[in-house]
Formats: structure tokens, sequence, C-alpha cells
């Protein structure tokens, strides 16, 4: 089962995001990427990234930490 782990309204931010759990190899996958550019109001729909329930907490605590980087 998959949980998301975050929403995006800025797809260079989710793109930097997802690279970085796959450096991990932690397996994720964008949601809604399609329905955000279809629909032109960027700022309407966001954009999921999703990880497998056994990888959330270990994706949240790299992503938090990334983040947390100066």
């Amino acid at each position: 089962m998959l949980r998301t782990l975050n929403s995006y309204f800025n797809f260079a931010q989710i793109a930097l995001d997802n690279t970085l759990l796959n450096n991990y190899e932690i397996g994720c996958s964008i949601f809604d990427e399609h329905a955000h550019r279809s629909i032109g109001l960027f700022f309407a729909v966001p954009v999921r990234l999703m990880v497998a329930d056994r990888q959330f907490h270990r994706a949240a605590q790299i992503l938090a930490y990334a983040k947390a980087l100066p």
C-alpha cells in the first residue's frame, strides 16, 4: 500500500525529492501529475509523492534532514 509522503505545487521540488529518495533506494511514485498539468491551475491541484508503507518513516526522515540543511 502506498502513502502520501508530501504534496507539492512545484514540479522542480517534487523532482528533486523523488531523485533524492531514489538515490537512497526508496521507491516512490508521483501521483496526479497529469491532472495538475491538464487543468491549467497549477495552484489548485497538488502533485503527491507516494511511498510504500514499509519505507514511509525512512523517507520522511531523509526529506526532513535534507530540508534542514542550509
